[in-house]
């Protein structure tokens, strides 16, 4: 039995239960990944597939050069194919084509990543300012509104009357199985999510589809989030997804929500997934204490002169 049959087993399964445990994001990362394996077999080997039993550490190495120089990519990124392909190697194993999985031996670490987040001075800027553009108007909304509920591109552009919901509070919550995982988001309502729902309530193109907010394309909102961070004189590169990093910090983390509950609103599958936030704080208060450390060698100084 070969790897690439394996895998194509593993798609046709995920199929039979999209949407019902795996999402078509999912899917195509894995299409994505065994794609990539099958190119890596033909290139390297001559042949269509690759027995199971005869892959080691020397193929999953070469697997990993053939990523990079090939296609380029990053560590993180050849991290994701390794993970979908050991995950294939386990499935082998529940089948019974093999007894051991050959990544006990090969191990691809992750690299730390840098996720740029505004802070709560920089994320009131883009609150108070008006622009007389209605489009303009629209995407700063529909941002300000991700800032306030933690909620990706994909989940904001499906969002319908059916996840507005009152919950046991009487209060208005927003509950949503997320598109990237699956997972149930429990999102209480924040005033100025909630005031942002309000103005976009009786908006022309929404009458009778049920949706919540109007969206634009991810590619243009994206493209007018960098006008909006001229404009409001934001030296970052400004994104949908970075207004789901600055929910997880500014707003609530640097608040004192506890991080379980953080987890939770973001629809995390992990606790570990949430603590990178938490150590990107911890990176902003030693800058903090820096700063203070600063401002009182600066009185020290004024005082003896």
């Amino acid at each position: 039995m070969g790897v690439v049959s394996v895998f194509d087993y593993y798609l046709n399964g995920m199929i039979e239960k999209l949407h019902r445990g795996y999402s078509m994001e999912t899917y195509k990362h894995y299409k994505s990944s065994r794609n990539r394996v099958e190119k890596f077999i033909k290139s390297q080997y001559k042949i269509n597939d690759y027995p199971l039993r005869q892959i080691d550490y020397k193929f999953l190495d070469k697997f990993d050069q053939y990523l990079k120089s090939k296609f380029g990519v990053q560590q993180n990124t050849a991290w994701n194919y390794h993970k979908h392909l050991r995950r294939i190697m386990n499935l082998a194993i529940s089948l019974d084509y093999i007894e051991k999985n050959p990544y006990k031996k090969f191990k691809v670490a992750l690299e730390p990543t840098h996720r740029e987040f505004l802070t709560q001075e920089e994320l009131g800027r883009i609150e108070e300012k008006n622009f007389s553009m209605e489009r303009m108007e629209l995407v700063k909304n529909l941002f300000v509104f991700a800032c306030y509920t933690g909620l990706s591109y994909a989940d904001i552009s499906k969002l319908h009357n059916k996840h507005l919901l009152i919950g046991e509070d009487g209060k208005e919550w927003l509950i949503i199985d997320r598109t990237k995982t699956n997972n149930r988001c429990r999102i209480p309502l924040l005033s100025k999510a909630k005031e942002i729902l309000t103005n976009y309530k009786d908006y022309p193109s929404l009458y009778g589809t049920g949706k919540l907010l109007p969206v634009l394309s991810n590619q243009r909102l994206n493209t007018y989030l960098k006008e909006i961070a001229d404009t409001c004189k934001i030296k970052k590169n400004l994104t949908m997804h970075m207004a789901r990093h600055t929910f997880a910090t500014s707003v609530t983390l640097s608040n004192g929500v506890p991080i379980e509950t953080v987890s939770k609103i973001l629809g995390h599958t992990s606790l570990k997934t949430t603590q990178i936030y938490a150590k990107l704080l911890d990176h902003r208060i030693s800058e903090d204490m820096d700063n203070l450390q600063k401002k009182l060698e600066e009185k020290k100084r004024i005082k003896r002169t």
